[in-house]
């Protein structure tokens, strides 16, 4: 998988996206790039967890996770929008880049996920 620096301009398959021509990048981690770390709330995770089992953007075969020797596994994105309208595009493997590896996403994105599951959208409570 390609690394992006958090909230950087989407580019990965922007040509796929072209209803979003301003979405940004978050969790594109890279084992030759730092990243921030720290215990994530439970609640985000959760949301989190729920987002990623809904993704779009998916792709043929798979991208395995290189810091812990491809236990994990991923092969599309998620897309969460801010209030603020902008649209955060993150790889599967950014809810176990959480859980695991305790990386920290931006607090905008955070936010984004817990108000996108928080207004019973159709994304994160199955349509009901």
């Amino acid at each position: 998988m390609a690394y992006f620096e958090d909230l950087t301009p989407y580019s990965y398959m922007s040509g796929r996206f072209t209803e979003q021509p301003d979405a940004v990048n978050v969790g594109w981690l890279s084992i030759d790039q730092p990243f921030p770390k720290e215990i994530s709330p439970e609640g985000f995770l959760v949301n989190l967890r729920e987002l990623v089992s809904k993704p779009v953007n998916l792709c043929r075969g798979y991208h395995r996770c290189e810091f812990c020797g491809g236990q994990a596994a991923g092969n599309g994105e998620i897309r969460v929008s801010g209030a603020d309208g902008v649209v955060y595009a993150a790889p599967l493997l950014i809810a176990h880049y959480v859980e695991a590896h305790h990386y920290q996403p931006p607090l905008v994105f955070v936010k984004a996920v817990v108000r996108t599951c928080t207004e019973a959208t159709p994304v994160c409570n199955s349509g009901t």
